[in-house]
């Protein structure tokens, strides 16, 4: 056996010849990575040599005795009940973080006949989904045939318990210091040695036979053949999923037995390549594309005048005052520390109080105990709330910057002017605060930067949307930074920035157009865990595409509650132009929701989901596309038509509820949604419900201490040309 493993002014902003040979320079780099995120993307042959495991489950018997091997060679726990004890039969198990392996028993439930038993462990397919979806490259397939998985090179991210087909991986929950996934490991080190997998070692009955897969495959050809009476005429393993190490014979349908048999036969990696191989044109296209429609937009339109006034420090400190002592006044709005504190005394900001006290206790539980003690931390729906509201919602809601920003400084469409850093802030914190989501619900925060500097997985979706959602949560910092140098009144920086403002939108764009899409392909590699209505290869356009209505309704959001509350800190442009470009941000989500709309008809054509429209799923996804997306595009087309502000402020509070429905359908209701006994599963603790209140709540007063100070929807003081950049 081998044992070997394997500016201020606008010339700034003009396209110069030198900005122009920079751009195809990048362009020609993204060209030239093409082949090799293309080498990434070849099919895996295999190994024709790797062992693999025959079980024989019409020789099972249930005794469980290789449970109780698999517990004794790889030192586990004991189990609650003895390997004996036949009321573990009770209800059917999964794999956990203690238990490698787990036996079923399967009872026919109209007549209560013996089905007969299953064994249930990571199957180690020949092109493995975790190893496709794992963004720090923790899982290999090794020779021998076991897929076996690095615990040094996790960060806790668990999409490969969502990518696995099987359900398999399990997560250390309870732990604080050392969460990490658990699974079979094949007896990696055993037959690396010679040895066989304890399991195969120890069964008394001989369903376990281990040895070559492809020798295995000949030997349960021949009993097929020889009792096919015996037998159903299928291998299970031999071909669902790409294949796998393990392989199994019945005498009953597989689906009696639990197996998930909706598996389709190509390996779940087939279902993000296309996906993948898109990006380098997204790379090499969007730079040109958009960089042509701005000079285009550019020649058209008359160059806006610079103001000759900007805010200096000049003033102040041929009067004497201290830097120090000028910032301060800034931080305190011109008010004395103890004014400034007696301000913060009101009903609002005592339960905002409240609830930051109760979270903080629960964010210090979740960190001291693990996940386990505020999640409802489960190795069938791996990620709740915090991913699916501070993720999934908070991403699409934040696409503010890249919408605005694309129609101000791409199109022209210059009326938008006022709304431009507002919708740069909201865009930029809505990321951060995601990260900080994201921090929270990891197994492992400290090792967050794994998957960028220490070990990379480039044929995962997620590798992808973590390096992207870092970059263009950079791009928005450079994008909001005019407005941060204007107010600490840093004139020459500012002129630096505002020099790179064009070319930080267009690399926006190529970002968000990635990320936005990347979210929805994270669920490509799971076909037969979200349900049908909601899973479909357009998966990546319907995010892209809702994405950007979203974008849309939370701006028209966004600026009526900043002229609500903030009144005081909005200049004359921001409020007296509010109401028609309510309307005209409406009347674009309005299209944008129509689109959409028409796009998920097509996801059901498409698919021929007709019959399943009738289901209890069926009514959700209904009401979902009905009520939260058609309704409030109709209702939007009509606010407009009418003239009314107000009515476009509450459609788009609909329409983004139903961006809310969907992210949280898909990473949670739909997901695994055969189990029985999910819907259940999947509602949030209060403790978890209480985490995510508190970061909003903490999202909400960054905002709105941003806004009371920087220039973001009123002029600076003493700067009568600064501009809403």
């Amino acid at each position: 056996m081998e044992n070997n493993t394997s500016s201020g002014g606008n010339e700034g902003l003009l396209p110069t010849r030198r900005k122009f040979l920079g751009m195809a320079a990048a362009s020609g780099a993204a060209m030239a990575v093409c082949p090799a995120l293309a080498a990434g993307l070849d099919e895996f042959v295999g190994w024709p040599e790797g062992y693999g495991m025959l079980v024989d489950l019409t020789r099972c018997v249930g005794c469980r005795k290789c449970e109780e091997a698999c517990n004794r060679v790889n030192n586990l726990p004991p189990p609650e009940k003895a390997f004996d004890d036949e009321s573990v039969f009770a209800r059917h198990r999964r794999p956990t973080s203690t238990a490698y392996t787990v036996v079923n028993k399967y009872i026919d439930p109209e007549f209560e006949d013996l089905l007969g038993f299953r064994k249930v462990q990571c199957n180690h397919c020949n092109e493995p989904a975790c190893a496709s979806a794992c963004p720090a490259h923790a899982y290999q397939k090794t020779p021998e045939g076991a897929v076996v998985y690095d615990e040094n090179l996790c960060f806790g991210c668990r999409y490969c318990m969502v990518a696995c087909p099987y359900g398999v991986p399990a997560f250390r929950y309870d732990s604080a210091l050392e969460p990490k996934i658990v699974k079979c490991t094949f007896c990696h080190e055993r037959v690396k040695k010679g040895e066989m997998p304890g399991c195969a070692e120890t069964c008394p009955t001989g369903a376990l036979l281990f040895g070559k897969r492809s020798d295995l495959l000949f030997v349960a050809r021949e009993r097929i053949r020889r009792d096919s009476g015996d037998y159903v005429h299928h291998i299970f393993g031999e071909s669902e999923a790409g294949g796998s190490a393990w392989l199994y014979l019945s005498s009953v349908p597989f689906g009696d037995l639990g197996f998930p048999v909706n598996l389709p036969k190509k390996p779940m990696i087939e279902y993000t390549k296309g996906y993948l191989a898109s990006v380098p044109l997204v790379l090499t296209i969007w730079p040109a594309l958009f960089g042509m429609f701005y000079s285009a937009v550019r020649y058209r339109q008359p160059a806006e005048l610079e103001a000759p006034m900007e805010p200096t420090l000049a003033p102040y400190r041929a009067q004497g005052v201290s830097f120090y002592s000028w910032f301060m006044d800034k931080l305190f709005m011109g008010m004395g520390f103890k004014d400034y504190a007696l301000s913060l005394v009101t009903p609002v900001n005592a339960i905002f109080a409240a609830i930051l006290a109760m979270g903080l206790w629960l964010l210090g539980t979740r960190f001291f105990y693990g996940l386990a003690a505020v999640t409802h931390a489960s190795d069938t729906d791996p990620w709740g709330l915090l991913i699916g509201w501070g993720l999934f919602v908070g991403v699409p809601f934040s696409a503010t910057g890249f919408v605005i920003t694309t129609a101000y400084y791409i199109f022209g469409y210059k009326a938008l002017k006022p709304y431009v850093r507002i919708s740069v802030l909201a865009g930029l914190l809505g990321y951060l605060f995601a990260v900080i989501y994201l921090m929270i619900d990891l197994g492992r925060p400290w090792r967050i930067y794994y998957p960028m500097f220490v070990s990379f997985g480039p044929a995962s979706v997620l590798f992808l949307v973590a390096w992207h959602v870092a970059l263009y949560t950079t791009v928005q910092a450079l994008e909001f930074s005019p407005t941060f140098f204007e107010w600490i009144m840093s004139r020459r920086v500012k002129r630096w920035a505002m020099r790179i403002t064009v070319a930080m939108t267009i690399f926006g764009i190529i970002l968000s157009t990635l990320h936005q899409s990347a979210l929805g392909a994270l669920f490509l590699l799971a076909p037969g865990k979200l349900h049908p209505l909601w899973y479909s290869t357009y998966l990546p356009v319907f995010f892209l595409a809702s994405s950007i209505y979203a974008a849309a309704a939370f701006v028209i959001i966004i600026i009526a509650t900043t002229a609500w509350l903030l009144k005081d800190r909005c200049g004359q442009e921001f409020l007296g132009n509010l109401d028609p470009i309510t309307l005209a941000l409406g009347n674009g989500a309005a299209i944008g929701l129509y689109v959409y709309v028409a796009l998920k008809v097509i996801g059901v054509a498409h698919d021929d989901l007709w019959s399943l429209l009738s289901t209890s799923y069926g009514t959700l996804f209904l009401t979902e596309v009905g009520a939260f997306a058609l309704a409030p595009a109709v209702m939007l087309t009509l606010a407009v038509r009418w003239n009314s502000p107000g009515a476009v402020r509450w459609s788009s509070l609909l329409a983004l509820m139903g961006v809310a429905l969907n992210r949280l359908n898909i990473c949670s209701v739909a997901f695994n949604w055969q189990i029985p006994g999910h819907l259940t599963a999947v509602i949030p603790p209060m403790t978890e419900v209480g985490v995510a209140l508190m970061v909003t709540v903490v999202h909400i007063l960054v905002f709105a201490w941003i806004v009371n100070r920087m220039p973001v929807a009123k002029q600076e003081e003493g700067t009568p040309g600064a501009a809403a950049r």
